[in-house]
């Protein structure tokens, strides 16, 4: 994965704006990477509902997106460490065979396929 995305964390700010003449529900993500006094920071990606498709199921389903992918985002690297160290367990240690861990399961095997998804590798 590479550390050429926008800085972290990743925030959310709702809105409302026109697009093309239509009025939308907007979920900006978005990060404080070049903010001052007359930007708000870098936009990231956008979650939005056009009024025409607007019901509370939409709006509820639109801010779940955003806030899900803010959360992924900006704990991704927390859970490579973890997984990371969850795999070592079956390689630090001559006493344990390879992928088992102290405790006798099979964590560090399925951290080794986690992390591999995370990096982007699978």
């Amino acid at each position: 994965m590479s550390d050429k995305h926008t800085p972290l964390p990743w925030t959310i700010e709702e809105s409302q704006r026109v697009i093309n003449g239509h009025n939308h529900t907007l979920f900006q993500i978005s990060s404080d990477y070049g903010a001052d006094e007359e930007w708000s920071g870098t936009g990231v990606a956008v979650c939005m509902v056009p009024d025409e498709d607007k019901t509370t199921e939409t709006i509820e389903m639109a801010k779940a997106n955003a806030e899900l992918i803010v959360r992924a985002v900006n704990n991704h690297e927390k859970l490579v460490e973890a997984l990371e160290l969850i795999a070592s367990y079956g390689h630090e240690s001559n006493s344990w065979p390879d992928g088992i861990c102290p405790y006798g399961c099979d964590t560090p095997s399925i951290a080794e396929k986690a992390l591999k998804a995370a990096k982007g590798e699978s």
